[in-house]
């Protein structure tokens, strides 16, 4: 599955979904030779992620998968890789100046002793132009470790939100000693897009209501992902749109 190459299976993206051209972060930090193969699960439905694909919000509530061993021959067995996925349309003036949604370090194809280091943020986009999500895969150094001066991107913070805004990927890149971008995906989500995904299992409605999320209920909520992070990340989506 996904033997092409990165470049070839954009182009069949952007016939099969409008997608439009590889996304401006991609082209600047590397374009990778390898789809990076990705699914989103709920309840009753795993969603696997094809370039330029629109999805929905329900699809995208919980933390996303990256499935090395169906991600072509780049990837090595005993690698450890670093996943992350950003959203690099909340500043229309710097694509790079990116909002981070989660980081994994330590993912491999031959065990499943992740480490979360950005615990996940769910799309919430608000307006009417869908936002582009970039899925990110690097081999990870030997010595990985993230500056102090990245630690306030990490938490999830519900008192301040915006800690997850305007993350310099170029700088946070080049800190981090991820220079080698294995694998890539994207994906765009609207406030109001109906979902073009593939779909194993029964399908859940995509409707587009969200929970309108008050301060009371944000205080209140411990975990991320799920169901429960939409009313965190209606908040959220609010917050960067309005940046």
């Amino acid at each position: 599955m996904h033997k092409l190459t990165f470049a070839a299976a954009a182009l069949a993206a952007t016939r099969f979904a409008s997608a439009g051209s590889l996304p401006t972060e991609l082209t600047i930090i590397g374009e990778p030779s390898q789809v990076l193969n990705v699914t989103f699960s709920t309840s009753s439905q795993r969603v696997e992620v094809y370039p330029g694909q629109t999805l929905s919000k329900s699809q995208t509530a919980n933390q996303p998968h990256p499935n090395l061993n169906e991600s072509g021959s780049a990837i090595k067995q005993n690698q450890k890789y670093v996943f992350m996925m950003i959203d690099p349309d909340t500043n229309a003036t710097d694509p790079l100046s990116v909002a981070l949604h989660t980081i994994i370090s330590n993912v491999s194809a031959s065990d499943s002793k992740e480490h979360v280091v950005a615990k996940y943020v769910a799309p919430m986009p608000q307006g009417t132009s869908p936002h582009n999500y970039t899925l990110l895969l690097f081999s990870q150094p030997e010595s990985f470790t993230i500056p102090s001066m990245y630690d306030s991107y990490l938490p999830l913070n519900l008192s301040n939100v915006l800690n997850r805004v305007n993350l310099p990927l170029r700088s946070f890149l080049n800190d981090t000693g991820l220079h080698d971008l294995v694998a890539a995906n994207w994906f765009r989500e609207g406030a109001n897009t109906s979902t073009t995904a593939t779909t194993s299992g029964s399908t859940t409605p995509t409707g587009s209501a969200a929970q309108t999320a008050t301060s009371s209920s944000v205080a209140s909520l411990e975990a991320v992902g799920g169901e429960a992070a939409l009313a965190i990340v209606s908040l959220l989506g609010a917050v960067w749109m309005g940046m």
